[in-house]
């Protein structure tokens, strides 16, 4: 008689570190794990920590959606999830999706707004002040947060080669790249704040030797064909810059006293393999007009 067919195997438990845990990244398409830099910002996270990485970020989501719609590290530990008390980082980016023009108001008193200045200092200080919340839920919750910002999404500005602007009319790219400046700079000064101090961090693409120069990244292929999302090149880039801020960043016990040598033991098994895991939301319906950009952020 044959012999009967092996049991199925248990699924194995996601692999988390003991010093770093379970990390979620939240955020729109600069993170999203389905989007432009496939996937590599949460797998090199994964290897350079040893940690399983839980990716919710989806294309098209403002810092709003984020904070009421997309499960976050602190979330999961007031809704009692499994493995609730392994989560300590939160990765989080946006702001740019309320650009106007880039996506409805959901605010009539917004729309009706003629004076155009002033609508944008209100849209700016609203998307701030839902990263704020989304901070303060965290921090609350005894995690840290990393705030990942944008590489310069209009990296050919007054560039006459920019094959996305036959016309080289950069009016609604200026006014757009204006609006990426506010928003790092207020979420640099959220970090900065001395209450956050040691508690969140952000790292500031502006600063960094590979995206500092943005259109010496671009001819190095840090950007995607719509020649502003990241690459998949950036995306490995970001996640080694996320995985240093939280090995950095990250409080352990108290080292053991060191013990006596032993003697050498036989090989082991290889070890399980990490598990990176990306939970994507529902997707945004790219349906609004859109000048300069293939992808909606």
């Amino acid at each position: 008689p044959s012999n009967p067919p092996p049991p199925p195997s248990e699924p194995q438990p996601p692999t988390i570190h003991p010093k770093y845990g379970l990390v979620v990244i939240n955020g729109d398409s600069l993170l999203d794990g389905q989007g432009s830099t496939q996937g590599q910002v949460e797998q090199q996270m994964a290897k350079m920590l040893k940690t399983t990485v839980i990716n919710n970020a989806v294309g098209g989501a403002n810092y709003d959606f984020v904070y009421n719609s997309q499960p976050s590290c602190g979330t999961r530990s007031s809704i009692g999830s499994e493995n609730d008390t392994d989560c300590n980082w939160a990765v989080v980016n946006g702001g740019l999706n309320d650009f106007p023009g880039r996506r409805r108001l959901s605010d009539s008193s917004l729309e009706s707004l003629s004076d155009y200045k002033l609508r944008l200092k209100l849209l700016q200080e609203s998307n701030i002040n839902s990263l704020e919340f989304f901070v303060a839920r965290e921090l609350k919750l005894n995690k840290r947060v990393v705030i990942m910002s944008y590489p310069d999404p209009v990296p050919l500005l007054n560039d006459e080669s920019d094959p996305s602007d036959p016309e080289n009319d950069n009016s609604d790219k200026k006014a757009f790249h204006d609006w990426w400046t506010a928003q790092m700079d207020a979420q640099r000064a959220l970090a900065m704040r001395p209450e956050n101090r040691g508690k969140v961090f952000f790292h500031d693409t502006r600063k960094d030797p590979v995206w500092r120069n943005p259109k010496k990244a671009h001819k190095r292929g840090m950007y995607a064909e719509d020649d502003s999302h990241p690459s998949a090149k950036s995306g490995k880039v970001m996640g080694r810059r996320i995985a240093k801020i939280i090995k950095r960043n990250s409080r352990g016990g108290k080292p053991g006293k060191p013990g006596k040598p032993g003697k050498p033991g036989k090989p082991g098994k290889p070890g399980k393999k990490i598990m990176t895991i990306i939970l994507c939301g529902p997707r945004f319906k790219e349906d609004l007009p859109n000048k300069f950009f293939h992808l909606g952020y």
